[in-house]
């Protein structure tokens, strides 16, 4: 237990840094999406987003460990499930729930693999 609570304090920052990243990338596609909806300016906030995200990326690799840091990128994939569902009314199967919750376990085992 001693070791999680050492590996999450090591790469705090990051870690919330990183999430960050994630859900500012997950808005600024959702905004591509609803530009194929609407018009222009949907793309370019979410270029603003994506970059956003994308410089965040960058500061929280900073803050913590490369191999634990990175991976955690993939709670985009979380996120954007979260946005299809409650934002775009899209179905959440089974799969995708099982799926999304072994990407969070795994996002878990990585996060506390950091010696």
């Amino acid at each position: 237990m001693n070791s999680i609570i050492s590996s999450y304090k090591k790469n705090q920052k990051g870690i919330i840094l990183i999430l960050l990243a994630s859900i500012c990338t997950t808005v600024g596609q959702y905004m591509w999406k609803l530009s194929a909806m609407h018009n222009i300016p949907y793309i370019l906030i979410g270029f603003l987003f994506y970059a956003v995200g994308a410089v965040g990326m960058i500061i929280a690799l900073k803050y913590g460990s490369f191999s634990v840091i990175h991976p955690m990128m993939s709670m985009g994939y979380v996120f954007t499930i979260i946005v299809s569902y409650l934002l775009l009314k899209e179905s959440i199967g089974v799969e995708k729930i099982i799926g999304v919750m072994l990407i969070m376990l795994g996002v878990a085992f990585i996060g506390i693999g950091d010696e």
